[in-house]
């Protein structure tokens, strides 16, 4: 009974005194900016205490292809709208500190994970590395997390995987590892238009590397910030950015020239607006339709070629 008068007390006072089973510290804290060479990079990494025995697999830069023999790699490719979430998906895969990390470990029984976060911004540039907390204005990301091949394989059957992500594999793996390759929004516009890196080789040669990566992806996923493709008006109603739509449109026209023919493309929405129009889902669906379904793309004069179903890529 004073336990639980003790426990209604505490739920009537600040966010403060409600019990946590770990201190919390603001995620600023959590993921500090580190100036090198070639730029910023935010740097996190979690392994898994009881299991520190066996061999984990590490991959720090976003570039490291090198991965130990036993161990299979899928890659996804995450690209979109600045400000869209994609680092704080990269990075919830570390964010021990957070209360549903116990959630997400649960579902997944992480072995160990890592998230690099970088923006490309020379020496005597003095733009902000960051528009918004906590993390940088990326450009290039990676966010990776290893499973055993036993909990890999349980993960497949307990949610009714595609069983050839197991059996496909070779014999001698011990580890999956899933990684995720986040293109900021200004790192994919350097991808598109040479002339924004000229004269700077440094750049040239992460552009060059960075276009590799695209080739060699198994899924992408687009994310969309949903404050930019759907402004408010003055008026509180909600309508649909042709502008930004047109963006999307010029950038997944260069994509479906580098990704691999037989990987789809999912489209991630956040920031969702409040729907007060019944019709706004509608009128998205009409937009997609002309805008990037039915409008050809010429791929503009990066060259990119096709438009959304020029290769027989699923959106």
């Amino acid at each position: 009974k004073r336990a639980q008068t003790s426990n209604m007390a505490a739920s009537n006072d600040d966010e403060d005194s409600v019990f946590k089973p770990w201190p919390t510290a603001p995620k600023e804290a959590l993921v500090p900016v580190v100036r090198e060479e070639f730029g910023y990079v935010q740097r996190t990494r979690w392994r898994l205490a009881d299991r520190l025995h066996e061999e984990v697999v590490e991959l720090d830069s976003p570039y490291a292809m090198h991965v130990a023999a036993g161990t299979q790699v899928f890659t996804f490719v995450l690209l979109g709208d600045q400000n869209a979430g994609k680092s704080t998906f990269l990075h919830a895969f570390t964010h021990f500190n957070d209360d549903s990390f116990l959630v997400l470990s649960s579902l997944l029984p992480i072995l160990s994970s890592s998230f690099v976060n970088t923006r490309f911004i020379p020496d005597g540039d003095d733009r902000s590395p960051r528009d918004e907390l906590p993390f940088l204005d990326t450009d290039l990301g990676r966010g990776t997390f290893v499973l055993t091949a036993d909990d890999f394989s349980f993960f497949v059957t307990e949610h009714d995987l595609d069983p050839t992500l197991v059996t496909a594999a070779p014999r001698d793996t011990r580890f999956f590892v899933v990684q995720f390759l986040e293109f900021g929004g200004d790192h994919l516009d350097q991808l598109m238009d040479p002339k924004l890196v000229e004269g700077n080789q440094a750049l040239i040669d992460i552009v060059e590397r960075s276009r590799a990566l695209l080739t060699r992806c198994h899924k992408a996923v687009y994310f969309v910030n949903g404050s930019t493709l759907f402004p408010a008006s003055p008026s509180g109603d909600v309508d649909v950015s042709y502008e930004a739509l047109s963006l999307m449109h010029h950038r997944l026209c260069f994509l479906d020239s580098l990704l691999p023919a037989d990987v789809d493309v999912m489209f991630h929405l956040s920031r969702p607006p409040t729907l007060h129009n019944p019709t706004l889902a509608c009128q998205l669906a009409t937009a997609l339709a002309t805008e990037i379904g039915g409008a050809g793309g010429d791929g503009g004069d990066d060259g990119g070629g096709g438009g959304g179903g020029s290769r027989g890529r699923r959106l």
